[in-house]
């Protein structure tokens, strides 16, 4: 259905909130997220439509896994709220027009 949650991080900010959580007092599981996840639907209908594809995509064409998330949202940790993580959906198509255009 493409109503499953996921949060994607830029690979530089990623590094920044690892930096951070590394220089300071913290032990044990850190959950690094940024708190604001997409739906894989809206991913896929952005990617597709920038590239001028939209008709070959196929929401829906598979069925809903009981065991996905569709709901939880995590919430950043306090020691990476310092973090300007990008925003995804904008970041995300930056990411794939470069590779496209590094290919050509």
């Amino acid at each position: 259905s493409g109503h499953q949650l996921r949060e994607y991080h830029h690979y530089l900010d990623a590094a920044m909130a690892i930096k951070i959580i590394a220089q300071g007092e913290s032990l044990g599981v850190i959950n690094m997220s940024h708190g604001q996840p997409i739906t894989l639907r809206a991913l896929a209908e952005k990617v597709f439509d920038f590239f001028g594809q939209s008709q070959l995509l196929r929401v829906g064409s598979l069925p809903d896994l009981p065991d996905e998330n569709y709901d939880k949202i995590f919430h950043p940790s306090e020691i990476i709220q310092q973090v300007s993580f990008r925003d995804t959906l904008p970041a995300i198509i930056k990411y794939m027009r470069d590779c496209y255009l590094q290919k050509k």
